[in-house]
């Protein structure tokens, strides 16, 4: 009996249907485990979304509550050379009769105005602003330098701006701008760490401007805290071998003579990322036309003067 009853265990588990019996258990007891666990990474998410919408309001009360001292002044012209807190305190003392200590003021800045303004008088006349994608923060001029096009443009992808949403709009707008450019320039707070190379985002971001001949060259920390040092703020290039220091991002690097990062910590918690291009703008030489002055001809007076002229007698001595 107890023979019989192994051979019979023994050829069950052999058959198809034990097969399919044991398949089908497997199967319902892993998707139950699975739809479980997935249930509770969807609550996570949710519960951490909801933490991160709450703790963003807060920031930005916070950054409010900051602004309390905060005075805005409406209306003062601007100047392409000026000192802005010279200006302030020039404003306070002649206008509202207050003598203020440049050492009482913690920030003093532009808050910023259109870019054709900037554009319309004589010395910015070989700039025009590009028609660009609105959805990223960024700003470009176009210009004719040494019989070249230049795109020059700044960029800046807030922390909270979805990675892959910013590269789409930025692809698209190098698309646009490659176009209309032999040489291209951009600098920008990108908050993408280059400091970190084995970064997925940091790859993928090198691969989108490989595309485009574009190589990130800046190689020094441009934000450091006390506990922290990033390289976030970028200069773009495609020939980078001629580039004297190291730290922008344009596709004409050869013609990049010398690049600086300088502290503005009086202003701002990044470092500020400058370079100096060697090219010259093009000198427009002023030509000189005699005319005549005709803004107090008599309209009458002349109409009346080419009909008294002799025209028969005229075409007769041509003819």
């Amino acid at each position: 009996m107890k023979v019989l009853f192994k051979d019979f265990i023994d050829e069950f588990l052999k058959s198809e249907e034990f097969f399919n019996r044991l398949t089908d258990a497997f199967t319902k007891k892993f998707d139950e485990k699975v739809d479980h666990m997935f249930a509770l990474y969807v609550q996570k998410y949710n519960s951490l979304e909801s933490e991160l919408k709450i703790l963003s309001n807060k920031s930005d009360q916070l950054e409010q509550h900051t602004r309390r001292n905060n005075l805005r002044i409406i209306g003062i012209q601007e100047d392409v050379t000026e000192n802005i807190k010279e200006v302030v305190l020039k404003f306070c003392s002649e206008k509202l009769n207050l003598k203020m200590d440049g050492d009482k003021i913690d920030r003093c800045h532009r808050t910023g105005f259109p870019i054709n303004a900037s554009l319309e008088t004589k010395k910015y006349e070989h700039l025009r602003q590009l028609n660009v994608g609105r959805d990223i923060e960024q700003t470009w001029v176009k210009c004719e330098l040494s019989n070249n096009t230049y795109a020059i443009g700044a960029v800046y992808r807030p922390p909270n701006f979805h990675y892959s949403d910013f590269c789409g709009a930025f692809d698209a707008t190098l698309a646009d701008i490659a176009l209309s450019a032999d040489k291209i320039l951009c600098l920008g707070d990108f908050n993408i760490d280059f400091l970190n190379p084995d970064n997925r985002v940091v790859k993928d971001f090198i691969d989108l401007t490989n595309n485009f001949g574009l190589e990130q060259i800046v190689n020094a920390p441009t934000r450091i805290t006390l506990s922290s040092n990033v390289l976030i703020d970028l200069i773009l290039t495609n020939n980078a071998d001629e580039v004297v220091s190291d730290l922008i991002l344009t596709n004409n690097a050869d013609e990049v003579v010398s690049v600086q990062v300088v502290n503005v910590s009086h202003i701002s918690d990044h470092e500020l990322v400058c370079c100096t291009l060697n090219t010259t703008i093009r000198e427009i030489r002023s030509s000189f036309k005699i005319c005549r002055d005709l803004r107090s001809l008599d309209c009458v007076q002349f109409r009346d003067l080419l009909v008294a002229v002799p025209w028969r007698n005229i075409l007769i001595l041509i003819f």
